[in-house]
């Protein structure tokens, strides 16, 4: 008789945290969008086929990964007058991006 009481004391007690932890409130996401994007573009099966050469829709450019663009703004010429406009810290640890093609 005792242990049962025990038994079902204990089970009253788990009950009862668990339906305290299922009603707490959820806490609110940190990742939320401070500002709407702007002219954003909904990308298509289309633009997929056949992407403009600014537009790359894949990382590194295309499904082979070549890593090259089309684009002739930078030269040789012009290319010592580049700054830099902007940048993101990293994440402490390890922070390894595919290296530059030559």
């Amino acid at each position: 008789m005792r242990v049962q009481r025990l038994l079902v004391s204990a089970a009253v007690s788990c009950a009862a945290v668990f339906t305290a932890y299922a009603q707490a409130p959820e806490k609110p996401s940190p990742l939320r969008t401070l500002q709407p994007v702007k002219n954003f573009v909904t990308v298509t099966d289309q633009t997929i086929r056949s992407p403009k050469a600014e537009d790359w829709v894949f990382y590194r450019g295309n499904y082979q990964a070549w890593g090259w663009s089309a684009l002739d703004q930078i030269s040789t010429r012009n290319v010592r007058n580049l700054q830099l406009v902007w940048s993101r810290a990293m994440a402490p640890g390890i922070n390894q991006a595919t290296p530059l093609d030559p």
